[in-house]
Formats: C-alpha cells, sequence, structure tokens
C-alpha cells in the first residue's frame, strides 16, 4: 500500500495492490478508504517472461471506476528505443 499525502503532510489518498494470481491489479482509495478507481494491468506472463521485447510496447493497464462498470481511461506502455529497453531501468507511460 502506497500512501499519498500533500506537501503538508495531509493524506489525500491511497493505492494498494491488490492479490492476484494473473493480472496485476491496483485499487485507489480516498483518505477514506473509499474506492474511487480501480486499474487492472495486462497478464502477468507478458510482463514477466518478456519485460523487454517490442512487443511489449502498447500494453494497457485498464483505469475503471470503482464498480469497474466503465472504463475510464488507460495507462499505456511506450516503447522506448532498443538500448534503452534493454539495458536500463526505465520505462515510457503514457495517460
Amino acid at each position: 500500500e502506497i500512501i499519498l499525502e500533500s506537501p503538508d503532510g495531509e493524506i489525500i489518498g491511497k493505492v494498494r495492490q491488490e492479490s492476484t494470481c494473473a493480472v496485476p491489479k491496483w485499487t485507489i482509495l480516498d483518505p477514506n478508504d473509499n474506492v474511487l478507481l480501480r486499474i487492472s494491468g495486462p497478464h502477468s506472463c507478458y510482463l514477466l517472461c518478456f519485460p523487454r521485447l517490442p512487443f511489449t510496447d502498447g500494453l494497457q493497464f485498464k483505469i475503471q471506476s470503482a464498480d469497474c462498470q466503465a472504463e475510464l481511461g488507460t495507462i499505456r506502455k511506450e516503447w522506448s528505443g532498443f538500448m534503452r529497453e534493454m539495458f536500463t531501468d526505465a520505462d515510457d507511460f503514457s495517460v
């Protein structure tokens, strides 16, 4: 769990990683632990088996409403070029 704070130390939210077997999932919470959003990633096989290959470009993490009934947006992994992808831990994402 990650606690999000304002510059003056006030808790403004939390990000909680859910326990799942194959699909990474996170829940975005307000300071009172009410669910605001849910994020689900691609099947973990792609991320664990092939983390640096070009076809991992475009992997999408869905941003959904609290009840998962509406898709509100995506976070997408962008290809950064062969050298950067293969030899660094840096990654580029777009929202």
